[in-house]
């Protein structure tokens, strides 16, 4: 039942983005950690949304028509969604938030509002201000997995994010080390 999932820190959001994420016409099969991949994938995204938002700006101006374009052909080709996530994860991959323009930002932020209205499972407004205590268990696995990256322990370092993701936490690794934010 949805209470059953809900219990294990998944939330209709990530249900929702998973079935999106795949093709309408092949096969779908629920597993956890699909799930699991699908929420961080989300939260990926929501990220970036949040980056977008940022008083920080760069000087890169992007062709936003071409990717908006990009983005909807593969809509219009049959709701290939997986290939639409794809054009999305490969802009995130390659233009980060920071360099950007403002001019590009506030086009971005349009475009994925236009996308939020098919996928509904982002916040589109900028980053929350509340200040949420991070519990001291979580910090010190933060710590952990910064001493196993720098030890080049991949493996040991993925199951220290996986732990904190248990958590209802994700970790996103930073020039400095590390930035903690709860999961949405």
């Amino acid at each position: 039942t949805l209470r059953d999932l809900t219990e294990k820190g998944i939330e209709p959001v990530d249900i929702r983005f998973l079935m999106l994420s795949a093709h309408y016409a092949s096969v779908f099969n629920f597993t956890f950690a699909g799930i699991d991949s699908t929420r961080k994938a989300r939260l990926r995204i929501q990220d970036y949304i949040y980056d977008l938002h940022s008083e920080f700006s760069g000087e890169l101006i992007i062709d936003t028509d071409t990717f908006r374009n990009n983005i909807f052909k593969e809509f219009a080709n049959d709701l290939q969604t997986p290939k639409t996530l794809a054009a999305i994860f490969t802009h995130i991959n390659n233009t980060p938030a920071k360099n950007l323009s403002d001019e590009s930002k506030t086009e971005l932020i349009k475009i994925f509002s236009e996308l939020n209205d098919i996928f509904a499972a982002w916040d589109i407004s900028g980053r929350p201000d509340n200040q949420i205590e991070i519990p001291p268990e979580v910090q010190k696995l933060a710590e952990e997995r910064l001493q196993a990256r720098i030890d080049k322990k991949w493996t040991l370092s993925d199951e220290l994010r996986d732990k904190i993701f248990l958590f209802g936490w994700t970790i996103k690794d930073t020039k400095e080390g590390y930035e903690i934010s709860q999961a949405t």
